[in-house]
């Protein structure tokens, strides 16, 4: 056996999968490592249908594909957040430290429109 060969790639014939063990172990003397699968879980084969699941266009834009992702809940909590930040800094002690330049200086709530 190739003993660069991945585990995954180990000659089943020449396995008895009850005998195989949960850690990866040596065997014998010649160093060839094998996988234990006795504990592993019984999978059912996939029977899904592959691919999208949700309705876009024939053609969809790279904006079709961006509102999946980053959708206006999500879009409403990154504003809540960033303008509870800001407040927090601003309203702390530590806003007197902050440089003259500085954007929180001129602070605007962000909002969606």
């Amino acid at each position: 056996m190739d003993p660069y060969m991945a585990d995954t790639e180990v000659e089943e014939e020449n396995l008895d999968k009850q005998d195989l063990d949960l850690d990866l172990q040596p065997e014998g003397d010649d160093n060839d490592w094998v996988k234990n699968t006795r504990n592993f879980p019984r999978i059912s084969p996939f029977s899904g249908q592959p691919g999208l699941k949700v309705d876009l266009p024939d053609d969809p834009s790279a904006f079709d594909i961006y509102k999946l992702i980053i959708t206006d809940d999500l879009l409403r909590s990154w504003k809540l957040e960033t303008n509870q930040y800001a407040r927090t800094i601003i309203n702390s002690k530590n806003h007197q430290l902050l440089s003259n330049s500085s954007r929180l200086k001129t602070w605007e709530d962000c909002n969606l429109g």
